[in-house]
């Protein structure tokens, strides 16, 4: 048996949304190097993270734009296609979530938690 553990830290570009049973949102992640060109160059990575059950609620309540955390979950890659493109077959990757730990709470959270609490579910249905 093999697995695969995806571990994040960045800042929530979105506050959490729920959409059918699952909570979803995405955290921006940075990096920063110099080209052969002698440049500054700094790059962003978007990630599109999902949660379920107490998690999910969790997140719901919690995970607002500007907050600084860090996630661990594995990824997840899904095939699908569109109407308006038959035959295209499109992809979309992200990181199903099991823990999330707060490092920065967001401005407009109203929590009164310690800024280091960590959150996971044990009963996330996959």
């Amino acid at each position: 048996m093999s697995t695969s553990i995806t571990i994040l830290q960045g800042n929530v570009g979105v506050d959490a949304e729920l959409k059918g049973t699952a909570t979803t949102f995405s955290i921006a992640t940075d990096e920063r190097y110099t080209d052969k060109q002698g440049n500054d160059v700094e790059k962003t990575e978007w990630h599109r993270c999902v949660c379920f059950g107490g998690l999910g609620e969790w997140a719901l309540k919690h995970m607002k734009k500007g907050a600084k955390v860090v996630v661990t979950g594995q990824n997840q890659t899904d095939k699908y296609e569109k109407k308006e493109f038959p035959g295209a077959v499109f992809y979309s990757t992200s990181v199903k979530v099991r823990n999330i730990d707060m490092i920065v709470w967001a401005k407009n959270d109203e929590a009164e938690a310690e800024p280091d609490l960590e959150v996971s579910n044990d009963d996330i249905p996959f």
